[in-house]
């Protein structure tokens, strides 16, 4: 039992950062063509990253937890490689597209999208109205409401909300 868990670990994360890889592709596809590629932010971390998540599931072979704190180590560790991959392919497909947006690893639809508030503040002379980093542009969705999208830079925000503007909310 306590080599099962481990190797099931591991091929729970190999499926995790298939389906990963496999979902990201089918959500890329529904962006449609990317109309302004922004900052690429994806690091080297990642690989630091999958290599820690790969050891925590070996120790499992070697360190005898109970059954149930082995079982949770390698859920979480599978689970922290489906992230990981997640987020480095979309911090490098940062963009703003026909369909939606790619910001700092995360990925919106344009549909999702009610209202940027943040347009309306750019209008107003009242300091006190909303503070928004240069770098940050508040937007309001269907599924997740207020949120704000971050940036890699003040410029990369502005190119964003240049295009973001045209579209019909």
């Amino acid at each position: 039992m306590y080599i099962l868990i481990p190797v099931c670990a591991y091929v729970l994360a190999a499926v995790f950062a298939f389906s990963g890889f496999k979902q990201i592709k089918k959500q890329l596809a529904v962006l449609g063509n990317c109309e302004k590629p922004l900052t690429q932010t994806a690091s080297k971390k990642f690989i630091l990253l999958l290599v820690l998540c790969v050891i925590i599931i070996g120790l499992l072979f070697f360190v005898r937890f109970e059954i149930m704190v082995q079982a949770i180590l390698g859920a979480c560790a599978a689970l922290a490689v489906k992230i990981v991959v997640q987020d480095t392919l979309l911090q490098r497909r940062n963009g703003v597209y026909q369909n939606g947006l790619v910001a700092c690893g995360n990925l919106y639809l344009k549909e999702d999208f009610v209202f940027f508030p943040s347009f309306n503040y750019e209008k107003s002379d009242d300091d006190e109205a909303s503070y928004v980093p240069d770098n940050m542009l508040k937007a309001v969705t269907n599924s997740k409401g207020v949120i704000y999208l971050e940036f890699a830079s003040a410029a990369d925000c502005n190119a964003a909300c240049e295009l973001l503007k045209k579209w019909k909310l």
